[in-house]
């Protein structure tokens, strides 16, 4: 697979999470799970906005969540590094794809460690404060019709 795309990601780029419907909103605004890595792992799926367009992550959104997807939400590079968080290029999973991580590998099948837990949602907390939600007013739509950012 050919990737043109810088693998180092600048501070200004800006990267899209895909939102979904329930787990990633709560009266209108997104909540800390949306930035929260499943057990097991230390990675949260992004798109590289800055490279691929706001019509790619509404379409990446719609093929991996069906009817679940209803938006994006946006954040600078450089702001998910000041919550202490990292974002690397991941593009073994697709072009412009990208993971945040925290730090922090919850395991899988155990009650988690209530210090660590607290740590992964304060750091969520975070990001959800530098992250915009946009909420698609045409989901049905092939391209994106929101606001441009």
């Amino acid at each position: 697979m050919c990737c043109n795309l810088p693998i180092e990601i600048a501070d200004d780029e800006t990267i899209v999470r895909l939102v979904r419907t329930p787990s990633h909103i709560k009266k209108n605004k997104l909540v800390p799970a949306a930035f929260r890595s499943q057990a097991g792992t230390d990675d949260v799926s992004v798109i590289r906005q800055s490279y691929m367009g706001s019509d790619f992550c509404k379409a990446k959104g719609k093929e991996i969540m069906a009817d679940a997807y209803i938006g994006l939400a946006v954040v600078v590079a450089q702001n998910i590094r000041n919550t202490g968080s990292t974002i690397q290029d991941s593009r073994d999973e697709y072009c412009g794809h990208a993971h945040i991580a925290h730090g922090v590998v919850l395991p899988r099948h155990e009650p988690p460690n209530a210090e660590m837990s607290l740590f992964i949602t304060e750091r969520c907390r975070e990001l959800v404060k530098v992250t915009t939600l946009y909420s698609d007013p045409e989901p049905a739509a092939d391209k994106w019709t929101g606001p441009k950012f």
